[in-house]
């Protein structure tokens, strides 16, 4: 644990406060017990409910609840922490955080089957492949409807 950062996720905490998500709670008390988790394993364990929860607590966000807000920070500084991806600095857990809510949209792109999203390859970390996602196209770099995820 890095004692220099200006905070830390008490996850004691957080598996008790009555306004947390049930969602953040339960990757919570997971991370009590296994405090590694990748998000590939995260995405993938996701129903389609949560992960359409999760959205829509994205753009609960952005129109200024803070509530959602800090459910999606307090996801998103977990995941990093269960990585090893401890960020260093406020402007990390705000890279972070971005990072993770496009990794939301692109989650539900891939259930929808607009997407292919690489689950083994998603990490918080900078020294990865950037391949995380292929894009529904035909040989002509256009759109392909008939394109098949599973292939």
């Amino acid at each position: 644990m890095n004692n220099s950062y200006p905070f830390q996720v008490r996850l004691d905490r957080v598996v008790t406060d009555p306004l947390t998500s049930e969602l953040v709670k339960r990757t919570a008390r997971k991370l009590m017990s296994n405090p590694y988790l990748t998000l590939g394993q995260f995405f993938e364990g996701l129903s389609d409910h949560e992960l359409t929860e999760l959205s829509f607590s994205v753009e609960l966000a952005m129109d200024g609840d803070d509530d959602e807000g800090v459910d999606i920070m307090l996801l998103s500084e977990m995941l990093a922490r269960a990585e090893g991806c401890e960020p260093q600095c406020f402007h990390e857990s705000h890279e972070n955080m971005n990072f993770f809510i496009t990794l939301i949209t692109l989650a539900i792109l891939a259930r929808k089957g607009f997407v292919e999203l690489f689950y083994d390859k998603l990490t918080f970390g900078h020294d990865v492949d950037d391949t995380i996602v292929k894009i529904r196209e035909d040989r002509r770099g256009e759109w392909d409807p008939s394109w098949d995820p599973e292939e």
